[in-house]
Protein backbone atom coordinates (compact mmCIF):
# COMPACT_ATOMS: atom_id res chain seq x y z
CA UNK A 1 0.00 0.00 0.00
CA UNK A 2 1.39 3.58 -0.92
CA UNK A 3 2.01 5.90 1.74
CA UNK A 4 0.41 8.81 1.57
CA UNK A 5 2.04 12.39 0.75
CA UNK A 6 3.03 14.51 3.85
CA UNK A 7 1.19 17.60 3.42
CA UNK A 8 1.85 19.74 6.89
CA UNK A 9 5.21 21.38 5.96
CA UNK A 10 6.05 23.52 9.32
CA UNK A 11 9.07 25.26 7.94
CA UNK A 12 7.15 29.07 8.44
CA UNK A 13 5.40 27.83 11.31
CA UNK A 14 9.66 26.85 13.07
CA UNK A 15 10.69 29.87 11.25
CA UNK A 16 8.72 32.50 13.11
CA UNK A 17 8.93 30.42 16.19
CA UNK A 18 12.35 31.23 16.49
CA UNK A 19 12.80 27.36 17.74
CA UNK A 20 10.30 28.13 20.11
CA UNK A 21 8.74 24.77 20.45
CA UNK A 22 6.36 25.33 23.23
CA UNK A 23 5.06 28.01 20.52
CA UNK A 24 5.02 25.48 17.95
CA UNK A 25 3.03 23.09 20.05
CA UNK A 26 0.32 26.12 20.47
CA UNK A 27 -0.31 26.58 16.88
CA UNK A 28 -0.58 23.28 16.38
CA UNK A 29 -3.20 22.37 18.60
CA UNK A 30 -4.96 25.40 17.90
CA UNK A 31 -4.92 24.36 14.04
CA UNK A 32 -6.46 21.05 15.88
CA UNK A 33 -8.66 22.45 17.49
CA UNK A 34 -10.10 25.23 15.44
CA UNK A 35 -9.78 23.74 11.43
CA UNK A 36 -12.65 21.49 11.84
CA UNK A 37 -14.82 24.50 13.58
CA UNK A 38 -13.89 26.65 10.81
CA UNK A 39 -14.59 24.48 7.85
CA UNK A 40 -18.09 23.98 9.77
CA UNK A 41 -19.03 27.48 9.84
CA UNK A 42 -17.89 27.89 6.32
CA UNK A 43 -19.94 24.98 4.96
CA UNK A 44 -23.31 26.29 7.17
CA UNK A 45 -22.56 30.04 5.56
CA UNK A 46 -22.26 28.49 1.85
CA UNK A 47 -25.45 26.63 2.46
CA UNK A 48 -27.55 29.70 3.76
CA UNK A 49 -26.34 31.79 1.26
CA UNK A 50 -24.34 34.24 3.69
CA UNK A 51 -21.90 36.01 1.45
CA UNK A 52 -20.17 38.37 4.36
CA UNK A 53 -19.75 35.07 6.38
CA UNK A 54 -18.35 33.19 3.67
CA UNK A 55 -15.55 36.16 2.72
CA UNK A 56 -14.55 36.84 6.31
CA UNK A 57 -14.49 33.08 7.16
CA UNK A 58 -12.13 32.17 3.94
CA UNK A 59 -10.45 35.39 4.88
CA UNK A 60 -9.40 33.76 7.90
CA UNK A 61 -8.79 29.99 7.17
CA UNK A 62 -6.23 31.43 4.51
CA UNK A 63 -4.08 32.66 8.17
CA UNK A 64 -4.68 29.48 9.52
CA UNK A 65 -3.64 27.37 6.79
CA UNK A 66 -0.59 29.85 5.94
CA UNK A 67 0.96 28.75 9.52
CA UNK A 68 1.02 24.91 8.58
CA UNK A 69 2.36 24.84 5.33
CA UNK A 70 -0.81 25.18 3.20
CA UNK A 71 -1.37 28.28 1.34
CA UNK A 72 -0.13 27.12 -1.67
CA UNK A 73 -2.55 23.79 -1.71
CA UNK A 74 -5.26 25.93 -0.18
CA UNK A 75 -4.95 29.41 -1.41
CA UNK A 76 -6.48 29.40 -4.66
CA UNK A 77 -9.68 27.92 -3.31
CA UNK A 78 -9.68 30.25 -0.49
CA UNK A 79 -9.19 33.15 -2.42
CA UNK A 80 -11.93 32.11 -5.41
CA UNK A 81 -14.73 31.84 -2.37
CA UNK A 82 -13.39 35.09 -1.25
CA UNK A 83 -13.59 36.72 -4.35
CA UNK A 84 -16.92 35.59 -5.37
CA UNK A 85 -18.71 36.18 -2.51
CA UNK A 86 -17.54 39.78 -1.98
CA UNK A 87 -18.84 40.02 -5.54
CA UNK A 88 -22.00 38.42 -3.70
CA UNK A 89 -22.26 35.26 -6.53
CA UNK A 90 -24.49 33.45 -5.35
CA UNK A 91 -24.20 30.30 -7.85
CA UNK A 92 -20.25 30.49 -7.54
CA UNK A 93 -17.78 27.04 -6.96
CA UNK A 94 -18.56 27.41 -2.89
CA UNK A 95 -19.19 23.55 -3.11
CA UNK A 96 -16.16 22.45 -5.40
CA UNK A 97 -13.92 24.83 -3.27
CA UNK A 98 -14.99 23.57 -0.25
CA UNK A 99 -14.33 19.95 -0.90
CA UNK A 100 -10.98 20.56 -1.66
CA UNK A 101 -10.19 22.42 1.29
CA UNK A 102 -12.51 20.17 4.02
CA UNK A 103 -9.81 17.48 2.35
CA UNK A 104 -6.87 18.99 3.09
CA UNK A 105 -7.47 20.44 6.07
CA UNK A 106 -8.83 16.90 7.04
CA UNK A 107 -6.01 15.28 6.75
CA UNK A 108 -3.26 18.00 7.77
CA UNK A 109 -5.37 17.74 11.20
CA UNK A 110 -4.88 13.67 11.29
CA UNK A 111 -0.94 14.57 10.65
CA UNK A 112 -1.07 17.27 13.36
CA UNK A 113 -2.94 14.88 15.73
CA UNK A 114 0.23 12.81 14.67
CA UNK A 115 2.93 15.32 15.68
CA UNK A 116 1.80 16.47 18.86
CA UNK A 117 1.23 12.50 20.46
CA UNK A 118 4.54 11.89 19.34
CA UNK A 119 7.96 11.97 21.74
CA UNK A 120 9.85 15.01 21.55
Amino acid sequence: MKKQEIILDLTYLKEISGGDTAFQDTIIRQFITQMPDELQQIEMAIKEGNMLKIKSLAHGIKSTVAYMGLGEKLHPYLQRMETESAMNEKAAHYNQDLQQVKYVCTRAVQEAQQLITRPA
